[in-house]
């Protein structure tokens, strides 16, 4: 083997060795972002700043200081989901609609970011509003022939953070979280929307 094949395969190699922590760091990167996602509600919900330029009323404020969040631990992940197959899942959700191609797409895009409403739709109005005030979003070029992911971060035992990544473009993926009551979160009630448990 002549000396410019060797240099080349120590090259190869060499990059590779390189590669593999980043290979493996993409491993956990839906966790890494829901959990800073999550974070980042958690700090704005102390921002005495942020939320009065958000405007939500005595109450809503109220609510949102008796969460404690300034006192909560380092977010962790609970659980994550994948969905499969979306436009099974519509199918199964409204087995006689009509949709036009164009609806059918956004019908499925929405059904996947529907889990946050789900979850805080029995909480009241004061807990729709503070958590609405405090939900956050972030835009990332999307993974080659990736799953739509979705996951619940704890905070303190109670309340946490779900975030749904889901595809908004050809190239686009955005979260989007919200804080709720982690007790609201079932695998039942998500199965209805096209989400399934990962191991």
């Amino acid at each position: 083997m002549n000396q410019s094949i060797r240099r080349g395969l120590a090259l190869c190699c060499a990059a590779l060795l390189l590669a593999l922590p980043a290979l493996a760091q993409e491993e956990n990167w839906y966790e890494r972002e829901a959990v800073a996602l999550t974070q980042r509600m958690a700090l704005l919900s102390t921002d005495e700043a942020y939320l009065a330029l958000m405007g939500g009323g005595r109450e809503v404020l109220e609510t949102i200081e008796a969460l404690g969040l300034d006192a909560a631990p380092e977010p962790s992940l609970l659980r994550a989901y994948v969905c499969q197959d979306a436009a099974s899942a519509l199918e199964t959700l409204m087995p006689d609609a009509a949709f036009t191609e164009v609806g059918r797409q956004e019908a499925q895009r929405r059904m996947l970011q529907m889990a946050p409403s789900l979850a805080n739709g029995a909480e009241g109005a004061l807990w729709v509003a503070a958590t609405a005030m405090l939900g956050v979003s972030a835009t990332y070029p999307l993974p080659q022939g990736d799953l739509p992911h979705l996951a619940l971060v704890d905070l303190d035992g109670e309340v946490g953070g779900l975030v749904s990544f889901v595809p908004t473009g050809e190239d686009t993926l955005t979260a989007s979280a919200i804080l709720v009551k982690v007790a609201s979160v079932t695998d039942e009630a998500l199965a209805g929307l096209g989400w399934t448990p990962l191991p």
